[in-house]
């Protein structure tokens, strides 16, 4: 009786832990993305983007946790692996999953499988694999439509010349540097970007001493201005 009692205080105080963690996490998030966006977008804007964020560490969770409690049930029903009892050598081949997996996933501990930190890296990937793959497939399917409509003989070369085009387009994006055959062809990009830098600055400082002449025009005008209205003054008191 009490060690029902003390296992049922444990798991309540586990729960009230992994929620308070895990509502002090989205609000967090919410606040640093409506305080970081606030400088370059309107209130409303800011708001709905940090909405986003936060939300979206909440569906990565209850997404997460339905995988979990979907391969736990599948392994119960199933059963343990064959192999489990004996003869793991001979009959491991014939099983789909390990002894390892099947008890990691029937005796998982949702505090720690569903962490916050965990779940935001898992969350990370999902968002990095689905843009990487979104990017492969459009470039993929450019690539296949241009090279079907080439002859036989051309489209290994029409092949080659378009995927040294997109390689060289990234590793300019990126001010990379690489050579081939040895430094025999040499493509540097990363004079282009500390160019575009300079150019920046130059442009920056350029920026800066206008503004600081119309202030000065302003403030000349003013004076000129105040000047003008105390002789009115002094003429007036005359």
């Amino acid at each position: 009786m009490i060690e029902c009692v003390l296992s049922l205080l444990a798991t309540t105080v586990e729960i009230f832990i992994f929620c308070s963690l895990w509502v002090a996490f989205v609000v967090g998030v919410f606040v640093i993305s409506r305080a970081t966006l606030r400088a370059r977008f309107s209130p409303l804007i800011c708001d709905f983007l940090a909405f986003a964020f936060s939300s979206s560490t909440l569906f990565e969770l209850f997404k997460m946790n339905r995988q979990r409690r979907l391969m736990q049930k599948m392994f119960l029903e199933n059963g343990p692996p064959i192999h489990c009892s004996g003869f793991s050598w001979l009959l491991a081949p014939f099983s789909s999953y390990s002894c390892l997996e099947y008890y990691e996933t029937v005796h998982s501990n949702i505090f720690w499988q569903l962490n916050v930190f965990f779940v935001t890296a898992h969350l990370f990937s999902d968002i990095s694999v689905a843009i990487f793959n979104i990017i492969g497939r459009s470039l993929g399917g450019l690539l296949n439509s241009y090279i079907n409509e080439l002859h036989m003989f051309y489209r290994i070369p029409g092949f080659i010349i378009a995927s040294i085009c997109i390689l060289s387009l990234i590793f300019a994006l990126l001010g990379c540097r690489f050579s081939i055959g040895y430094g025999f062809i040499q493509i540097d990009f990363r004079r282009e970007t500390a160019l575009r830098s300079k150019r920046e600055q130059i442009n920056n400082i350029e920026a800066k001493k206008r503004r600081k002449f119309v202030e000065c025009e302003r403030m000349g005008d003013n004076n000129v201005r105040l000047i003008y209205e105390l002789y009115q003054k002094c003429f007036a008191s005359r």
